[in-house]
């Protein structure tokens, strides 16, 4: 079940109703993208000036993102989202997310707990992600603890 913030009036306007869905579907589908390693589809999703900030305070633009995974350097096997909050502002929406996360980086494999803030800006007639971070939640997973 979504959690879904609002941050204007409690009860949302057909726009918002639309764009909230929009925001949701995406979001399903960017998750999907990256546990099939479809670069096309991420490709379509991510801005071309994405600004990404990972775990362990790296930048990563769309570029660096794309090739690695095209080159499969970076393979999740597992994204399984949870407790995903969605804010629709005027032409973006902040979506936030717990993403338990399983896969290889670099020959070297990762799991566990993530919380990931997304903002979703309405650029040339869609959505497309314009910045993201994440962060690991310590001991937020039985994925963490093996």
């Amino acid at each position: 079940m979504e959690n879904m913030d609002f941050a204007c009036d409690p009860a949302p306007t057909d726009a918002i109703s639309t764009a909230m869905a929009a925001i949701l579907a995406l979001e399903d589908r960017l998750d999907a993208a990256m546990r099939a390693g479809d670069v096309e589809a991420l490709d379509q999703l991510l801005a071309e000036d994405l600004m990404f900030t990972g775990n362990h305070g790296q930048r990563v633009s769309k570029v660096d993102d794309l090739a690695l995974h095209r080159r499969r350097d970076l393979v999740f096997e597992q994204v399984r989202a949870s407790d995903r909050t969605v804010r629709p502002l005027a032409d973006a929406a902040v979506v936030t997310v717990r993403l338990d996360l399983a896969g290889r980086q670099g020959g070297r494999r990762f799991e566990g707990a993530f919380r990931f803030t997304r903002v979703w800006a309405w650029r040339d007639g869609r959505w497309q992600l314009l910045a993201a971070h994440g962060s690991r939640i310590a001991g937020g997973s039985p994925l963490d603890r093996s």
